[in-house]
């Protein structure tokens, strides 16, 4: 086994890499949820239609059953255990002990008057190539020959390393990107719902828009509409908010802070580690993307349960006056594409967090 001082990750190795077992703890679980951000997004547009005349009321109401809870709950359990095994899997929230061998005797009395110890150049990578269910001799990809101390960045005098100057311009970028861009995606709306066809003269709002901060109190309202179950709604409620609101906010201000901080304090680690930790939970992404499949199906979905909760009777009036009875149409609004960019951005800055800094 090659000696620490000539040590270092392989090419093939960097950052994701194509093992399918770090695509799986990356990825897959978090795409699980797709089918969640679906049926929330559905219930938004395809629920809680009342049509009011002559003192009665018509009312249209998707009701959640336990099938979706029972999923929903499972996969959030599941994306916990991919975070408890990241914590698990080392002292995440320690510096690191092990002292960098240098290849050479000045460099070996200059890390000597560090006054804290540092991790090889490579630790950082290794965080994110590493799976999960591994052991560390599995993962830990050498070449020989290589000394240690060449690393992505600059060394100066003092053995520190120094990030290059373009690696400080992407970080800088997608810094301010992942921050400017929360205040358009929270507040511009996501999407439109408009109602046509005879029917949308007994509705009293036949148009509306749903910005993202308001969308969990409009799901909220179609739950007790509906009927649905205190519990359930509070279950399904705290799995949104976490998953697309506080921790991609989390991550954020983390990602943020780790870079105020100075290289290779506590603080600094800390961060990174709590980045690392929770990195899979980051949904902002897997949500844009279904919005972009949701509201097109507005229309036939609606036509659908309206055909189905009236008994076809919408169906028999428009053939008798082909006249359509009621339409639900659903549009796409420039908040949907300020929060798809807001969470890529995110998400890369979140990884260069960790593997940079």
């Amino acid at each position: 086994r090659p000696s620490p001082s000539r040590r270092r990750v392989a090419p093939h190795a960097e950052l994701l890499g194509f093992d399918p077992r770090v695509l799986a703890e990356y990825f897959l679980v978090r795409i699980c949820f797709l089918a969640f951000f679906l049926l929330a997004i559905l219930d938004v547009g395809t629920s809680s239609l009342a049509l009011e005349n002559n003192h009665s009321e018509f009312l249209v109401t998707n009701k959640t059953r336990g099938g979706v809870i029972c999923y929903t709950l499972g996969m959030a359990c599941a994306l916990g255990v991919v975070v408890l095994l990241r914590v698990s899997s080392q002292s995440p929230f320690q510096p690191p002990t092990t002292t960098l061998i240098a290849a050479t005797p000045s460099s070996t009395s200059q890390y000597a008057r560090q006054d804290r110890p540092r991790a090889p150049p490579d630790q950082a990578f290794r965080e994110l190539q590493r799976p999960l269910l591994t052991d560390e001799d599995d993962t830990e990809l050498v070449e020989g020959g290589v000394s240690q101390t060449q690393t992505s960045g600059a060394q100066t005098g003092d053995g520190v390393s120094t990030m290059t100057y373009w690696k400080r311009i992407v970080i800088y970028e997608f810094g301010i990107l992942a921050s400017v861009l929360w205040i358009p995606a929270l507040f511009l709306p996501l999407f439109q719902i408009t109602f046509r066809g005879f029917a949308s003269s007994f509705i009293d709002e036949v148009s509306f828009e749903v910005p993202f901060y308001q969308l969990p109190t409009v799901l909220l309202l179609r739950g007790k509409a509906a009927g649905t179950d205190q519990w359930a709604l509070l279950s399904l409620g705290v799995v949104l908010l976490l998953l697309v609101y506080i921790l991609p906010l989390v991550a954020t201000a983390s990602a943020i802070a780790a870079w105020r901080s100075p290289d290779y304090s506590k603080a600094a680690w800390f961060l990174k580690a709590v980045l690392r930790c929770f990195q899979p939970c980051l949904c902002g992404f897997i949500f844009s993307l279904s919005l972009l499949m949701a509201v097109p199906t507005f229309e036939p979905l609606g036509d659908y349960l309206l055909d189905t909760q009236t008994s076809g009777f919408c169906e028999r009036f428009e053939n008798i006056t082909d006249t359509s009875c009621l339409q639900i149409q659903g549009g796409h609004r420039i908040g949907q594409w300020f929060l798809l960019a807001q969470s890529i951005a995110l998400e890369v800055f979140v990884i260069l967090t960790v593997v940079w800094k």
